[in-house]
């Protein structure tokens, strides 16, 4: 893990992500979790960021950081049933219609400014 799962990730609840995606119930908190460790990671990833000075002290990890994660966690939590729409026409009869998903829409523009690229 990285920094942004070390540190911001045990500030982020189970409780404030289902107020955040508008979840209700119990019934979803593996998806929760799930969704939580792979979305800290993708931000790990792309940042490669300790948030470190040259000393090795911690730097502050932005709050535009957190905003992008339950961003990122509502657009992949929405995507999980995309696809799945059923379209009635009334010449052919009942017909189902899968539309594309373009999994690759990642917005990094908050986390872009923040990424650590080696020799640069």
């Amino acid at each position: 893990m990285g920094a942004i799962a070390d540190r911001l990730g045990p500030l982020i609840t189970a409780a404030e992500l289902k107020t955040w995606l508008r979840i209700d119930d119990d019934i979803e908190d593996d998806l929760v979790d799930q969704l939580k460790t792979s979305i800290l990671d993708m931000a790990d990833i792309y940042c490669n960021n300790p948030f470190q000075d040259s000393s090795g002290n911690d730097l502050p990890i932005p709050e535009s950081v957190r905003v992008w994660l339950y961003r990122e966690m509502s657009r992949v939590y929405e995507l999980r049933t995309a696809g799945m729409e059923k379209n009635e026409t009334s010449e052919l009869g009942r017909q189902e219609i899968f539309k594309p998903v373009n999994w690759s829409n990642v917005e990094w523009g908050p986390l872009r400014m923040l990424r650590f690229i080696p020799g640069f």
